[in-house]
């Protein structure tokens, strides 16, 4: 999550003044696309949009969510702190490159830009062809167009996940692995091919002194947590990490076996 303050001000005559928060969203998907989707293309995009107009708009914030899907609302922080924004008033604007940077998710573009946006008086924008605006023309986000763009969005996530599975599938098929990560069992992944296993010998002789406490000294799992933590053994999050490898999960304040 980004989110970029910009401090400039703009003094206004009696045109209405938008405060705008522009919103700029890349999946790991989109990036497969090229430039096109990139977020400095996006961001010039709106930049350029801005400046026709610079005493109407004030660009106030830049929230950005890169690498993150627009599936669902729930799992992109600078888009949650977006509607926050404009919950409390700091923003009157929000303008995105078009709607499926904004979400890919019916549900979503229907609940925010038709339910949340109008409560709080806010102008919605997408500079898509044709441009959706909220203000300028009502109709845009009322219309069969938006409606279609909308499920459009949402079938292409759907379908791109199906693509996804399929290729899954077949690299199983062939025994290779699929995951981000390889597990903590005494393996790594192969440094000439991602989709190959092979042994890492440090952590392969952790699983079996594991093995050897849980079946032979008779220890319950709490036990053999305790026992690893006394030896000053580091869990797998932590041992990953001296590899060079960054997991997703967050690092625990004090790091243990549990």
């Amino acid at each position: 999550m980004v989110i970029e303050r910009n401090v400039k001000t703009v003094k206004i005559g009696k045109e209405k003044q938008w405060r705008v928060g522009e919103y700029l969203r890349l999946s790991k998907e989109d990036e497969n696309a090229g430039t096109s989707l990139s977020i400095e293309n996006q961001k010039a995009i709106i930049h350029d949009f801005l400046e026709e107009s610079p005493l109407q708009f004030t660009l106030v914030e830049t929230y950005i969510d890169d690498g993150i899907s627009g599936a669902t609302a729930q799992h992109r922080p600078a888009f949650q702190q977006l509607i926050e924004d404009v919950k409390s008033g700091l923003l009157n604007c929000v303008i995105t490159k078009d709607t499926s940077r904004f979400t890919r998710s019916v549900s979503d573009a229907e609940y925010y830009v038709n339910t949340v946006f109008p409560i709080h008086d806010v102008r919605f924008i997408a500079l898509g062809s044709p441009m959706i605006d909220s203000y300028g023309d009502p109709e845009s986000v009322e219309g069969i167009q938006f409606h279609f763009e909308n499920y459009f969005n949402e079938h292409f996530v759907k379908m791109t996940s199906k693509k996804i599975r399929k290729v899954f599938e077949v690299k199983t098929k062939k025994g290779e692995f699929i995951g981000s990560y390889a597990p903590y069992g005494g393996y790594g992944k192969d440094p000439a091919s991602k989709n190959k296993l092979v042994v890492d010998g440090e952590a392969a002789e952790i699983v079996k002194k594991i093995f050897d406490m849980f079946v032979y000294d008779k220890l319950s799992l709490r036990a053999v947590a305790l026992r690893l933590n006394d030896m000053g053994v580091l869990p797998p999050r932590e041992y990953k990490v001296t590899k060079g490898i960054t997991p997703n999960s967050h690092a625990a304040k004090i790091p243990s076996w549990h």
